[in-house]
């Protein structure tokens, strides 16, 4: 195993995203002078939803991804967004959406296109209105770019189990690790092994809709939110009814709480819609 497959198996949620950035500006800029200043970023998730889906913060050179509620391929499009943010600061020493932006932006969706981390059919639903516009007018509809694959990350998968704190010493006897963004233990292996690692997971009395098996291209998939609700005494039947309890988590005062995957936060919107006088408050446990 060479020292990329040892990262690959050892690393953090974050740092499965960080990886695929960094190797999409390494194809990108192979060669570049300011190729190492390019690297030089930090990413973090973060459990707030907000109009943009991502931000850069060019002081701190940070990569930050908001609305975790987006799907896996959302959510590296949005932190390629936001790479290209860092770039363009790196060679430009400014950054905003002009053409010198969206010329990077192409570049590196191109890279990430060929390597399979975002996919051209994608591309409609994951890039927001005002990118989708502006590159479909400089660089012709999406369906017309030239995509040619390379292999990337073939058969590396991410085994995800939640809900395992009753076994959480079996499983980081076997090299998983948590991942504090999901709350889910962790552990990264090739296609091949799947099976066997499946069957040692059946044999701690897990269950299969506690075990989520996902392609290492695409790993932020399930993002845990906490949903805060202030009141709701008058509807606190129907809250309980539906998962909510009343306590306080983290540095949080008492209130009506509830635990969901990010990806599940529109239904729990509708769900609480047409209670008067209720509104829910989305955070993440430190």
């Amino acid at each position: 195993m060479n020292e990329t497959q040892t990262n690959i198996q050892k690393g953090s949620i974050t740092f499965y995203l960080n990886h695929i950035l960094i190797d999409v500006i390494d194809r990108v800029y192979s060669g570049h002078e300011a190729l190492t200043k390019m690297k030089k970023f930090t990413l973090e998730l973060v459990a707030k939803e907000t109009r943009s889906p991502g931000s850069y913060d060019w002081q701190k050179k940070k990569v930050q991804i908001n609305n975790l509620s987006q799907t896996p391929s959302q959510i590296n499009t949005t932190a390629l967004h936001n790479v290209a943010h860092h770039i363009d600061w790196v060679l430009h020493g400014k950054s905003k959406h002009d053409d010198d932006f969206y010329e990077i932006f192409h570049a590196l969706l191109i890279q990430a296109m060929n390597m399979g981390v975002i996919r051209k059919e994608d591309l409609s639903n994951d890039l927001e209105s005002v990118d989708s516009k502006k590159l479909r007018k400089t660089y012709d509809s999406f369906q017309r770019w030239e995509v040619n694959q390379v292999a990337y990350m073939n058969d590396w998968y991410l085994v995800k189990v939640d809900d395992a704190y009753s076994v959480k010493e079996e499983l980081k006897n076997e090299g998983y690790s948590f991942n504090k963004y999901e709350e889910v233990w962790m552990f990264t292996l090739k296609k091949n092994d799947i099976s066997e690692e499946l069957q040692f997971l059946q044999a701690l009395n897990l269950k299969n809709d506690q075990i989520e098996v996902v392609d290492c291209k695409f790993p932020v998939t399930s993002c845990v939110y906490y949903l805060s609700i202030q009141g709701g005494f008058d509807q606190r039947e129907f809250l309980k009814a539906h998962g909510y309890t009343f306590e306080g988590i983290g540095n949080q005062k008492k209130t009506w709480f509830k635990k969901i995957k990010a990806r599940d936060l529109e239904k729990e919107e509708q769900l609480i819609a047409p209670i008067m006088g209720i509104s829910l408050k989305v955070y993440h446990k430190k």
